[in-house]
């Protein structure tokens, strides 16, 4: 985004200074102009592949500087939700990455299962992509009748699924030969790059926001781990891939995100 200043003398311009960084749209700007409330639907713009997630850290930020803290229920909602829409993040990048590689039937496999956590979002707020789901000091809706057995069950409809995907790319030899030893990046590099989440876990690093600064819905969670597989071939895979570069640990991580996303998404009762 690409901000000018411009200096005029009446209708003639006499002189500009153009300034960059911006993120798209401009939204610091927009921000210089609304309320902390105002400006909530605003971030649910920035990713829109991760709505919800932007929703939540903009809000806890403001309540740290309100000194205010949402109820317990409604920061176990917020994990629910925040944690659905990591899952659907997470097979958006599968389904395009492999496509970036050559691999186009992985990108409806995951658009199916994506379809069951934005029909979710759909019947909880109304919307798909820009999903609007909190409000400062807590949410925005009450849960619909049935929310809990909805996500139960699309958590159980998409587990068995992670597999499948784990059993068509991680022995396939295409997809190995085109990740193999790309765009490697160690600890360090991360690190000085600034790279976070899957990719910089993927590198050795051990720093997960929802356990280096845990909000007390999920500081009671911290032991939470992804369910026993009956499958062998996340420890193998994982051990393999980090030797194969950066990309391929990255997805082997990734496969782990998917588990524990679905841990976290159905551990209140």
């Amino acid at each position: 985004m690409l901000r000018i200043i411009l200096k005029l003398d009446g209708e003639k311009v006499t002189g500009t200074e153009c300034v960059i960084g911006y993120l798209h749209r401009g939204v610091e700007k927009i921000g210089e102009n609304r309320t902390y409330q105002q400006f909530v639907p605003y971030v649910d713009r920035m990713d829109y592949c991760a709505a919800v997630s932007n929703g939540l850290g903009f809000c806890l930020a403001v309540e740290k500087l309100l000194n205010v803290e949402a109820p317990p229920r409604a920061q176990v909602v917020r994990v629910i939700l925040t944690e659905l829409n990591r899952i659907a993040s997470h097979l958006i990048w599968l389904g395009t990455h492999c496509l970036d590689i050559g691999a186009i039937t992985p990108l409806f496999y995951v658009m199916r299962e994506r379809e069951e956590i934005l029909n979710i979002y759909e019947k909880y707020c109304g919307a798909r992509l820009t999903t609007h789901a909190f409000r400062i000091g807590g949410l925005e809706y009450e849960l619909y009748d049935g929310f809990e057995a909805e996500v139960k069950a699309a958590c159980d409809f998409i587990a068995p699924k992670i597999d499948e995907y784990e059993q068509l790319l991680t022995g396939n030899r295409i997809w190995i030969g085109r990740l193999k030893g790309i765009g490697v990046l160690n600890a360090e590099d991360c690190k000085q790059y600034g790279v976070t989440g899957p990719m910089l876990r993927a590198a050795g690093v051990k720093w997960d926001l929802r356990k280096a600064q845990p909000i007390p819905a999920t500081s009671s969670t911290s032991s939470i781990s992804p369910p026993e597989r009956t499958a062998t071939l996340t420890t193998g895979t994982w051990c393999a891939w980090k030797k194969c570069g950066r990309p391929s640990a990255s997805c082997a991580r990734r496969w782990r995100e998917f588990q524990r996303g679905r841990s976290w998404a159905r551990f209140p009762r």
